[in-house]
């Protein structure tokens, strides 16, 4: 019975603290520069032109962490917001944020790590899923992303495929929201 009951009470812990963490760091409390395409949902969709700050490394997943924090610190230094989506290419290594729209005018400078520039509007074939953001989970994505690309021949792609990522370290791995994209003609 106790054992029972203690089960219990931790489940009712663990489901608040998930519930706290979803609410807390989810990507509804940042502004976005484009929707999120729905989990298992596979889209061809436009995205604004956009000012980013960004950079670079030879692999992504070997090097995110230290990417995000001179992506970061750069935010930090300059009193600029976060915002979402996080865009990652893979080989070469390359991480973006967004620059909040109310910053647009504002005169941001290059670092020796960061690099300020503006993106052009871009139309990609988004796939949308949950789950980790690291190597396993994100190749599934792609995975996926490619076989509905070899199912519809008559959408020209242009480049690699990319990441998008659009929560927060402190939400659960499994109720992390991502996408690849693919650019399009």
């Amino acid at each position: 019975m106790k054992s029972r009951a203690k089960r219990l009470s931790f489940l009712v812990i663990a489901v608040l603290l998930i519930t706290c963490g979803v609410g807390f760091v989810s990507c509804t409390h940042f502004e976005k520069n484009y929707a999120p395409t729905a989990v298992g949902v596979v889209e061809v969709k436009a995205l604004p032109a956009a000012r980013v700050i960004e950079t670079m490394t030879t692999d992504y997943h070997q090097q995110s962490d230290p990417m995000f924090m001179r992506l970061f610190n750069y935010i930090k230094a300059n009193d600029i917001a976060m915002t979402v989506p996080v865009e990652g290419e893979l080989k070469p290594g390359v991480m973006r944020f967004f620059v909040e729209e109310k910053l647009a005018a504002r005169q941001l400078k290059d670092s020796a790590e960061v690099k300020v520039r503006v993106l052009p509007a871009r139309k990609v074939v988004a796939c949308g899923a949950r789950g980790g953001y690291g190597k396993v989970d994100t190749d599934r994505v792609i995975e996926k992303l490619l076989a509905w690309l070899k199912a519809h021949p008559e959408i020209k792609t242009r480049g690699e495929p990319y990441v998008v990522f659009w929560d927060g370290p402190f939400i659960p791995p499994m109720l992390r929201r991502m996408e690849v994209h693919v650019l399009v003609d």
